[in-house]
């Protein structure tokens, strides 16, 4: 009898379900029938006839015939393997000639991947900001980013100024900008020799440094002279990616759309006590 597992197992290999199967493989076995007929023909319950008939249709392997009542018959298989060839090397033809366009249509962004958070530290007192300073130039590889204001020029000679030369000559691009005030002006005269240096048009009365885009140092000196170790200063640290990198961009661009500084080449430099000395080998005291 052609409705035997073997048919209805080898017909799930072209998508038919096992009623699918059963109605089908009866059609070709009878021929022309009837939907009453169908249900003890096939085995088929009766309440599902009418909506697998249909799906055959669908798939191209029944016909059905417009009498009183409704008759079906089967296609033969060799007809239903032509069409689906067919249709498939339509479908392949299709991949081919838009496989760009509908890859650009449905690829996905790679996802961004995950960063684990850095650390945060808070700081208090100049003594402690200036010794994180120093430590995050120590390491300091491609770039060091620092903004500040009228007075940190002078500070920054005092804390800074064997590592801003250190940094300098080996390569670092050190890229400074202070207000100009002439009382600063000597000490960014002698900045002019080693840095990148830059005025900016309005006051700033906090200081960045950024190093290399790994870390970020913000913080409010106070108050805001030229001492290198008396006053109250609070910032705030860190080494998470990307606020330190979105930091550093911050600061960059403040550095970038201030105005050069013009180069100027003195030998000497202000010390603590207002006298002039040469240019350090090392820090200066504060």
């Amino acid at each position: 009898m052609p409705v035997g597992r073997e048919r209805i197992d080898g017909l799930a290999r072209f998508g038919l379900t096992e009623y699918q199967a059963r109605v089908y493989l009866g059609l070709q076995e009878y021929g022309t029938l009837k939907a009453a007929q169908l249900p003890a023909i096939c085995g088929v319950p009766r309440s599902r006839i009418y909506i697998t008939v249909q799906q055959l249709q669908v798939k191209g392997l029944v016909r059905i015939l417009p009498e009183r009542p409704l008759r079906f018959s089967a296609v033969p298989f060799d007809a239903f393997l032509r069409a689906a060839a067919d249709e498939y090397r339509s479908r392949a033809d299709y991949l081919r000639s838009n496989a760009e366009v509908l890859a650009r249509e449905f690829s996905v962004p790679p996802r961004v991947p995950l960063v684990e958070p850095g650390r945060f530290e808070a700081i208090y007192g100049r003594k402690n900001c200036r010794e994180r300073v120093r430590e995050m130039y120590e390491g300091a590889s491609t770039e060091i980013v620092g903004i500040g204001s009228a007075a940190s020029a002078g500070r920054w000679v005092r804390i800074l100024g064997s590592r801003i030369v250190g940094r300098s000559v080996a390569g670092v691009a050190v890229k400074y900008a202070f207000p100009e005030t002439p009382g600063n002006h000597e000490s960014l005269r002698w900045l002019g020799r080693y840095v990148d240096l830059r005025l900016l048009d309005f006051p700033f009365p906090v200081v960045f440094h950024g190093v290399d885009g790994r870390q970020f140092l913000i913080f409010r000196p106070y108050p805001d002279n030229e001492s290198a170790s008396e006053g109250d200063d609070i910032g705030l640290w860190t080494d998470d990616p990307m606020l330190a990198q979105a930091m550093t961009m911050v600061a960059r661009r403040i550095w970038e759309t201030s105005r050069p500084f013009p180069k100027v080449f003195p030998d000497e430099i202000p010390t603590a006590s207002g006298r002039v000395a040469a240019v350090p080998a090392g820090e200066v005291a504060g």
